[in-house]
């Protein structure tokens, strides 16, 4: 028999309005909700997300069919999507100034541009080191930022050869730099690092002229957007705390928030997958995700004779699912805000945590004799491979396998897991 997930159709809300200007009375204003299909047989994949044109005409996504992940294009005076031509494989969509072009990059490949009225993509460059870990801005002058596990680039939308902005600091054990954006002026950007050091990750301020000077706006593991003043109200930035997407005010001269978070909406996923799950243009439209692979699933074995299914453990939010050698046991990483591993004993169901720590511990792969179990972690900055004795619990210290970044640990677990199997 075999372990699979059980998930669920994901689909996309709009809220089109001024949503997070609504604090004060204004009868001009008004709340419109409605939801977004995605085309039929595809999934929406919440690995490479989705974005909304500055002119809130246009939504993009990304979603997989039964042989090919692409994009997508949806216009708001339609009723159908589009997909997009010589877009498989694409990755975290994001969008030029004037509503006419995206740039993508494609899996292990370069990042391209297409002009959404037709044409063939245009390489714009190859990717240094790393593959981009969370999207891009595309500024009016011209530049393209995007970010990978070690640094900051700019990149010309014209192409060309990236240069970095800003580099990773090993000793602020700073792992990831995603979600870049500009701000009005365009020189100023915010954009989003990583880190296993709460007091690290957040959400930066930066510039062009001086990329190097940080301004830290806020903590947490989720992304901020900027939303721009409107109908007289301030800016504001909008993020996730638990599952609620809040807004609060944001003085960008003096570089700090101001007042206290506005509740705007509610029943977002918990998973680490939400932090990339809500968009705004520039015209006020919000795109939010209301569902999706990385909500709660169960366990289930499935007879290779009758098909018959049988749950195997409580619903919970899974990945990576790898099954012990002798088929008693399954290790997988599972998380409610962060990723730890766990191994379940299905002859007598009982689930073990196997680590417990603010990092994210995953990818696990059995020993061939099932005695131990390796995966990846960013507890100590950048992403390392560490194994463990798989029969006791998260008190037990992990020991560090390899110091090596997270493509390469990647690849070595790989490994593990062909002669394991």
């Amino acid at each position: 028999m075999a372990a699979v997930g059980d998930g669920c159709l994901a689909s996309i809300a709009l809220a089109v309005t001024s949503v997070v200007w609504m604090t004060r009375p204004a009868p001009a204003s008004r709340v419109i909700r409605f939801t977004l299909p995605l085309p039929p047989g595809t999934l929406f994949n919440t690995d490479s997300a989705a974005a909304v044109s500055p002119d809130g005409r246009y939504v993009v996504f990304s979603a997989a069919g039964p042989t090919v992940t692409s994009l997508w294009l949806q216009s708001l005076d339609s009723t159908t999507a589009r997909p997009l031509a010589g877009t498989d494989d694409a990755n975290r969509p994001f969008w030029s100034p004037d509503s006419r072009s995206i740039v993508f990059n494609v899996r292990g490949g370069p990042m391209k541009r297409l002009d959404i009225v037709g044409g063939a993509a245009q390489v714009l460059g190859d990717i240094p080191g790393t593959s981009p870990t969370g999207g891009g801005a595309w500024g009016r002058d011209g530049s393209i930022l995007f970010g990978t596990t070690t640094a900051l680039y700019r990149l010309s939308d014209t192409g060309g050869t990236p240069q970095t902005l800003t580099k990773s600091d090993a000793a602020r054990q700073e792992t990831h730099f995603r979600f870049p954006e500009f701000l009005p002026d365009g020189k100023r950007f915010l954009y989003w690092i990583g880190s296993p050091n709460p007091d690290v990750e957040g959400t930066y301020l930066g510039s062009l002229e001086r990329p190097n000077e940080r301004v830290r706006i806020m903590g947490g593991k989720d992304k901020a957007i900027y939303a721009p003043p409107r109908d007289g109200e301030p800016a504001y930035l909008l993020f996730l705390r638990d599952q609620s997407l809040l807004a609060q005010r944001f003085d960008v001269d003096a570089r700090r928030l101001d007042g206290e978070p506005i509740r705007v909406t509610d029943g977002f996923p918990t998973s680490p997958g939400s932090r990339d799950s809500f968009w705004l243009s520039d015209a006020g439209l919000l795109v939010y995700r209301i569902g999706g692979q990385n909500q709660n699933r169960k366990l289930t074995w499935i007879a290779r004779g009758d098909g018959k299914r049988v749950d195997a453990a409580p619903e919970g939010w899974y990945q990576s699912i790898r099954i012990s050698p002798d088929g008693k046991d399954v290790a997988l990483d599972a998380a409610s805000g962060v990723e730890d591993l766990w191994r379940f004993e299905f002859a007598r169901g009982v689930r073990t945590i196997l680590t417990d720590n603010p990092s994210r511990d995953v990818v696990p792969v059995w020993s061939p004799d099932g005695s131990r179990i390796a995966f990846m972690s960013n507890r100590t900055g950048a992403f390392q491979l560490y194994q463990r004795d798989a029969l006791f619990t998260a008190r037990q210290r992990a020991t560090t396998v390899w110091e090596t970044p997270r493509r390469s640990a990647a690849r070595r677990v790989e490994r593990l897991a062909t002669a394991a199997n």
